[in-house]
Parts: C-alpha cells; sequence; structure tokens
C-alpha cells in the first residue's frame, strides 16, 4: 500500500479512519432509539441518516480512485487534472 500515488494513498487512508467510526455511530444510533423507545419515523430524516451518506460519498470516491490508480496509475484528481493541461496546451 506504500507503493500507491500519495492522491490515490489519502483516499485509502481516510476511509479507513472515517468510515468504521461513521458506521459504528449510526448503528450506536440505531441501538439508542430502539433502546430509548423513541419514534423511529420522528428521527427519520438527514440528521439521523447523514453517516449513510458520509460513507457513501467516501466508498464512491475511493473506488474511483483506485478505478483511476488500476487503469492509469495515477489518482482520479490527477489524471483529469493532467488531461485538462494536455488538452490545453495542444
Amino acid at each position: 500500500m506504500k507503493k500507491l500515488p500519495r492522491e490515490v494513498y489519502f483516499f485509502v487512508v481516510l476511509w479507513v479512519l472515517f468510515v468504521p467510526f461513521l458506521a459504528l455511530y449510526f448503528v450506536l444510533q440505531i441501538v439508542y432509539v430502539n433502546r430509548a423507545h423513541i419514534d423511529p419515523a420522528t428521527v427519520a430524516n438527514l440528521a439521523f441518516l447523514w453517516p449513510v451518506v458520509a460513507i457513501a460519498g467516501l466508498s464512491m470516491l475511493l473506488l474511483v480512485e483506485l478505478a483511476a490508480y488500476s487503469k492509469f496509475k495515477m489518482g482520479f484528481f490527477s489524471a483529469w487534472f493532467e488531461l485538462f493541461f494536455i488538452s490545453i496546451g495542444k
């Protein structure tokens, strides 16, 4: 994993650091709602589901970075940056 480009390595570390804790936080929220006998209809909004949205966003970024690395041997944003400046220079 240390041989990954910095950009890809950053997103891998970001995913590993945040996603398990976000998932645990979401599960603990569900357990709290069940144990406190709170009506789930009162908490079923974005304030309750933001960990799921964050996990989905981080997972999509990670998959895009890994897919770009497997295809171009560089990160997704670096590949677009290079493509933009190569096409501008021509």
